[in-house]
This record gives C-alpha cells, structure tokens and sequence, in this order.
C-alpha cells in the first residue's frame, strides 16, 4: 500500500490507523514547513523516528502534532534501528493527551496568520525569567512574521512553540498589535464622550484642554504610546497609520487614571449630583460602544489557529 497525503486534508491519528490498521511495514517520510522527518513502521507499529535532530518517541509524538504539510508512504522498508519502545495504545493515549493540551494553548493565541510585535518597553512591576527557547522565539518575533511561520522556524514543534508564543504573550514580551489598537480606540472614544458630555456647554473648552494636558503629561509623557495620540479641538485623535507596542493592559491602566481625573474635575466644578448625573450617561454610551465592539470582533475573528 503505497499512500501519499495532504496534512490539511488528513489528519495524522487516521493515517496511523491505516498503518497499524492493515500492520505494513515501510517508512512515513514528512515534508513540513520545519523541516523533514520520518517514521518506521513494522506490522503496523511505529518501531523508529525522527525529526529535527530528535530521535525516538519525542520525535514521533512531535511529527503526529503537525498539522501543515505532505506524507508520503513507501512500504517495505526496514528501520535502520528501533528507537521507539512504547507499544500503540500508549502512543496512541499520550498523542491524545498532547492533542487536548496543544487545542488548550491555541485557544489563548490570536489566529495564525497574526503578526505579533515585540513589546517597545518591558513588563513594569514583575521580574520574568527568560528561558532560552523563549529568547530564541522572541528573536522571531519581527512585526513580519506570522504565527504560523515563527512556529515553522521555531523548528521546534508545534506543542513546544505555541505554548513558548503563548507564554510571551501572557508576560507581555510580545504583543498582537491588533488587540492594543482595539483597546486604544474604546479608551479614546469613552474619553471623547467625556468630552462630549461635560465639553464646551460645561466647563468650556480651555478646561478640558487643562485637564487632559495635564494628565497626559503626569501618565503618559515619555511613554511611546503618546507619540499615536493628540489633543485637537476638544476631542482626543489617534493617529492613522501608527503602530502601537504597547500592551493592552498598558493603554486600560494609563487610560483607567485619564478618565478618574475628568471625572473628578466634573465633580469639583459641577458638584456630585449633575456631574454623576452626566456619568450615568457616559458610561451608557460608553457600553453601547463595547457592544458594538464585541460584535464585530466576534464576527470577524476566530479561536486561535488550527492545532
């Protein structure tokens, strides 16, 4: 039984099945995105593998996670040695067991094809230990390449590498530029909704300018993420074309102290009971534009990329 195939079209737990199914004896040849590697069969049991210097089980369980590429059949022939012990149905029990993990790491990554972003300043308040994998990854990560294709020069695995791009994600070493332009944009829009509703008939025009001058300046001065946000004619602007690497908690947190200070100024000049009055109404607006948000993302992104 020769057999040649498609990773996108079947899945490596059915080719397996059709190997040990009808017991063949031959070699499993993969060609990937990280490279080459091979599996040897004997009546059906994988005896022998390889894969990107590994040898053995580790290798075997590496090349079944694959998911992206070609495999191509040729039987009859003899492993130059056995390197794999570990009798079907345990491979077949730890596969499924890794399958479970590696579809648990994709859900907390944006889709393949995102391009992430090196953070432009480092994490404040914890101290994060980088091991070396997670260095060689972070040196991948060049605001070009997609996921897909720093896994794919990871070269190593796709288990091992997701859970590396996961883990920078999660300490802030890496950032999808996407999810920080998104929460800049909601913060931006309740600030000018402030604006709108305390603006020119209120206070006037110079006080608000004050205001927001003068926490721009106390939260946000000498941070990269002013460089992307202006001041003009009462309404807070983000510039078009700009990139942000900054994280997203960075932008709620900075963004969290800007609208404390406006709502507070209100109270002082207003009094509690119209300025609170006022704020009722932001925040009403403020939630129509969350929802709206949510929407639109949900429906034009999915659960992160294919395991």
């Amino acid at each position: 039984m020769s057999l040649a195939a498609d990773l996108d079209t079947f899945d490596m737990g059915e080719i397996f099945f059709l190997i040990a199914h009808f017991k063949k004896t031959g070699r499993l040849t993969f060609s990937l995105p990280a490279g080459g590697g091979e599996i040897y069969f004997k009546e059906g049991e994988a005896v022998s593998a390889s894969f990107q210097g590994l040898q053995g089980t580790e290798a075997l369980y590496r090349l079944f996670l694959e998911s992206k590429g070609t495999v191509q059949f040729t039987p009859g022939i003899a492993a130059p040695e056995r390197n794999v012990e570990e009798d079907s149905d345990r491979i077949v029990e730890e596969l499924d067991r890794r399958r479970v993990e590696l579809r648990e790491v994709t859900r907390t990554l944006p889709p393949f094809e995102t391009v992430l972003v090196r953070a432009s300043e480092p994490p404040t308040g914890t101290v994060v230990a980088v091991r070396r994998t997670d260095w060689h990854v972070l040196g991948l990560i060049d605001g070009k390449r997609t996921i897909e294709s720093v896994i794919a020069n990871s070269r190593m695995g796709i288990l091992e590498a997701c859970k590396t791009v996961s883990w920078l994600l999660t300490h802030g070493l890496i950032l999808d530029p996407g999810v920080t332009a998104r929460a800049l944009r909601e913060e931006v829009a309740v600030v000018n909704i402030i604006l709108d509703e305390f603006g020119v008939q209120e206070l006037g025009t110079e006080t608000w300018e004050n205001v927001v001058a003068r926490e721009f300046d106390r939260q946000l001065g000498g941070r990269q993420i002013s460089r992307v946000i202006s001041f003009e004619n009462g309404r807070l602007r983000v510039a078009e074309g700009e990139g942000w690497t900054a994280s997203e908690q960075e932008v709620r947190s900075l963004f969290g102290s800007l609208r404390e200070a406006l709502e507070k100024e209100a109270i002082a000049e207003l009094g509690p009971v119209l300025a609170r009055r006022k704020l009722d109404k932001v925040r009403a607006r403020a939630a129509s534009i969350a929802q709206a948000d949510l929407a639109a993302v949900s429906g034009g992104e999915h659960e992160g990329g294919r395991a």
